[in-house]
């Protein structure tokens, strides 16, 4: 995978797709030869939002995951270094 672009994204639009007020966003894209692309979304602003919860358990409807596959680990972070 690599890095398929940056950009900082800002204004009414991106308020109404996150839905929330004043939403400014580094967003970073990752992209493989094939299959899905994945994106990063950095809050830059508001920076007010609730904490991480310390106690959060993979069982709690906040969790999340992504599990990248790949055939050769140590050639994608070769290839990445």
């Amino acid at each position: 995978m690599k890095l398929a672009g940056e950009s900082e994204n800002y204004g009414t639009e991106q308020e109404h797709l996150n839905n929330v007020f004043g939403a400014r966003l580094q967003i970073s894209s990752l992209r493989a030869p094939v299959g899905p692309g994945i994106e990063f979304l950095e809050y830059l602003t508001p920076r007010d939002g609730r904490p991480f919860p310390a106690d959060a358990h993979s069982n709690d409807l906040l969790h999340w995951q992504t599990t990248l596959v790949v055939s050769d680990a140590e050639a994608v972070a070769r290839a990445n270094a």
